[in-house]
């Protein structure tokens, strides 16, 4: 279950309290899919969830603005375990760093390679526990379930 969001400095909206948290796509869905934005966003964040969970992978963290009570977020921001991912099955698009617009226009949001085994030493992990002011704030881990994220 996931926490509830706490008072923040991240422009005035609720953050995540600090921790990686573990949700299921349905409780996601129900926590931070609730306008038509950010379904929108949600629905392009989902393409990318299946197209990645196609190649092997097993799960995502999402942070930024997109976890937030922010009622209209520009996108949405995540990072993907490369573990058991097999890279002739995935897209370019998911491994060239300076491709973020390409991503953006594609997905609605952004997907950054998970570049360490340990989560606690993956540098886009640390960049996003914080907000931009260092307020600290969490990640959402998602096991990417394809049953589930199609039924979502």
């Amino acid at each position: 279950m996931l926490p509830q969001l706490i008072s923040g400095e991240f422009q005035n909206q609720d953050v995540l309290p600090s921790g990686i948290h573990d949700s299921t796509f349905a409780e996601f869905v129900s926590r931070y899919v609730f306008n038509e934005h950010r379904n929108w966003l949600f629905q392009g964040f989902k393409q990318a969830c299946l197209e990645l969970r196609e190649a092997g992978c097993r799960q995502v963290y999402v942070g930024g603005s997109f976890v937030t009570s922010k009622m209209m977020p520009s996108d949405w921001d995540a990072i993907w375990d490369p573990a058991n991912v097999d890279p002739a099955r995935l897209d370019e698009l998911f491994y060239i760093g300076n491709l973020e617009a390409e991503r953006v226009l594609k997905f609605r949001g952004d997907l950054m390679l998970g570049k360490a085994r340990d989560v606690a030493t993956c540098p886009h992990i640390a960049l996003f526990s914080t907000t931009r002011s260092g307020f600290p704030t969490g990640l959402i881990r998602l096991k990417l379930n394809q049953i589930e994220m199609l039924n979502s």
